[in-house]
């Protein structure tokens, strides 16, 4: 799933910074490093990065890619290919198309597949410019997800929608909601003599839905927004800002690596 390993080492090359998934996965190779579990990490390999390196329990393998439209099928094509080499028990994927390769993997292997679904926002973007790509998923969806082991839900609401849009009942899904580090208790107490400020952590990607929050920031009365992270979407947003006159209230910190 993930396309850099460790998290931000793409970005250090000059490639898009990582997203949750690339987070998700380097939490739980750390996770279970205790455990009598061989973790093996297929991901995207960056300029003199090693092809393969062992760290404890984690293997991480890095296959080639290319940049352009098909960038994510092409690396998880040959994270495929190199998969067919790999001894394991248990196949986990997060969303498409790294469900897809995994789906035959599992049958060519005979071998259980979870996979985990990635979130809502993108069912608020139509992405106009992948209305074949997104017909091909939704049947592939449909068609595959049923029949794998396990299905994966960060929350009930995205497992209903998911069965709504696709047609289907899930009987074999879980429900595993996304954990933070806790670092104490929190309380917030409202503080009418300064703004509410609210923090966007993460790319600024069509999909992550940035472009919903600043609408929302319109009807939060003494709120603020900072948005931490840079993408293709900067621009906009920064000009969907100006239109809607909240420039005085959302502040662009642009990527930072000191949070």
């Amino acid at each position: 799933g993930p396309k850099e390993y460790p998290f931000g080492s793409g970005s250090l090359k000059g490639e898009l910074p990582g997203g949750g998934t690339d987070v998700f996965f380097e939490n739980l190779s750390n996770s279970i490093k205790s455990e009598e579990i061989e973790f093996h990490l297929v991901t995207q390999k960056h300029n003199d990065q090693l092809t393969f390196e062992k760290i404890e329990n984690l293997f991480v393998y890095r296959v080639p890619w290319r940049r352009g439209r098909y960038r994510t099928v092409i690396a998880h094509f040959w994270a495929f290919i190199r998969s067919l080499k790999i001894d394991f028990d248990i196949i986990l994927t997060i969303l498409e198309p790294p469900l897809i390769f995994g789906y035959f993997l599992s049958k060519l292997k005979q071998k259980k597949l979870l996979c985990r679904l990635g979130g809502l926002s993108g069912d608020a973007h139509k992405l106009e410019n992948m209305q074949i790509e997104l017909k091909f998923l939704k049947a592939f969806n449909r068609f595959v997800l049923p029949k794998s082991t396990k299905v994966i839900f960060a929350s009930e609401r995205e497992k209903k929608v998911l069965e709504t849009n696709l047609n289907i009942n899930l009987p074999n899904s879980a429900i595993i909601k996304t954990g933070i580090k806790k670092v104490g208790d929190l309380k917030i107490v409202p503080n009418k003599n300064k703004p509410f400020t609210i923090l966007y952590l993460g790319r600024l990607e069509k999909v992550k839905g940035v472009d919903i929050l600043l609408k929302s920031i319109k009807k939060v009365e003494n709120a603020v927004l900072w948005i931490v992270g840079s993408g293709r979407e900067e621009n906009e947003l920064k000009r969907f800002t100006h239109i809607y006159n909240l420039s005085d209230r959302v502040k662009f910190w642009g990527f930072s690596k000191n949070i």
